[in-house]
């Protein structure tokens, strides 16, 4: 009876401690996906917004067909880059669709498939990304390049306290996007330690090997089926750990890295055709508007109340 009560103490500490370590990595990388998702929509929401100023608040045209040319308009040729045909804030926007897709390429050690790319960047650009030897990187890179370039541009003819806010914003998203990747890289490439699972399985193999002959007594002729059972049940937590474990891979257990890159594609696609419309309305209901004269008054005064406005004839 002690050596029964020893034999599933032991196994049973082995198999949750192993289950247990898995499903917080499995958890921990869902989170990083799902920050990623979020540090993405806002650095879309902050290009469209921010990115705007003495840039194109008025291209209701090219946003609203985004990520395609509007019709009519000419098509970029296939060496040319579409982040230099565009905006600053519609280019940031490409590369951030671009990427979760980058990401789930090199997490999986994919390539990559040009299809998911297209019309989002040029056949040069995608060339260019999918040689890189880590596109994440690539991604990132390119992006503070367009918003440096961005914010050189603009502090030429905008208030430079202005930029400079917008552009430490910028970078401060680019920063977080940066830890969400690393944090599923540091999970998909460290699994846990080999000893420790070489000797789980080497105890798991002599635990359902003695099985029938420590228990055959109490069990009779039920021991196969039983045996049987008990091995089925061990060896599944055993293999749900192993699914666990790396859950960036493209099994049915793991992750929808597809998903994800859609939806951070449609929520894109949703905030530049909002900008769009809100771009116009701001420009004629405030931009367009003559200034307001704005009364300075001491400090330890009272405000005197306003004038009213005169009618004719009297």
């Amino acid at each position: 009876a002690r050596l029964r009560y020893l034999l599933r103490l032991s196994m049973s500490f082995m198999l949750v401690f192993r289950l247990g370590r898995s499903a917080q990595r499995f958890w921990e990388a869902r989170q990083k996906a799902g920050a990623m998702i979020e540090v993405c929509r806002t650095l879309a929401s902050t290009a469209a917004a921010h990115m705007t100023i003495g840039d194109d608040l008025d291209r209701v045209d090219t946003r609203l067909a985004w990520p395609r040319t509007p019709s009519g308009a000419s098509q970029p040729a296939p060496h040319v880059w579409m982040s230099t045909t565009c905006s600053f804030a519609s280019a940031v926007c490409r590369w951030v669709v671009v990427f979760p897709i980058a990401a789930k390429n090199y997490l999986r050690g994919d390539a990559g498939d040009a299809r998911e790319l297209d019309g989002l960047l040029s056949a040069g650009e995608i060339d260019e990304l999918f040689a890189a030897p880590n596109q994440c990187l690539y991604a990132l890179d390119t992006m503070r390049c367009l918003v440096n370039a961005w914010a050189a541009r603009a502090a030429k003819s905008a208030p430079p306290e202005l930029v400079a806010q917008s552009l430490a914003a910028l970078a401060r998203q680019l920063d977080a996007l940066t830890g969400t990747f690393g944090g599923m890289e540091r999970i998909n490439n460290t699994p846990l330690p080999f000893v420790y699972v070489s000797h789980l399985r080497t105890s798991l193999l002599v635990y359902l090997t003695v099985v029938p002959f420590i228990f055959g007594e109490a069990w009779g002729w039920f021991t196969p089926i039983l045996a049987l059972v008990v091995a089925w049940a061990l060896l599944g937590i055993e293999a749900a750990a192993v699914e666990c474990e790396r859950p960036v891979r493209g099994c049915a257990n793991h992750m929808p890295l597809e998903a994800f890159c859609a939806v951070v594609a449609d929520n894109v696609r949703q905030t530049l055709q909002h900008s769009a419309g809100m771009g116009v309305k701001l420009r004629r209901r405030i931009w367009d508007a003559p200034p307001t004269p704005v009364r300075r008054v001491r400090l330890g005064t009272s405000v005197p109340p306003p004038t009213p406005p005169r009618t004719p004839g009297r």
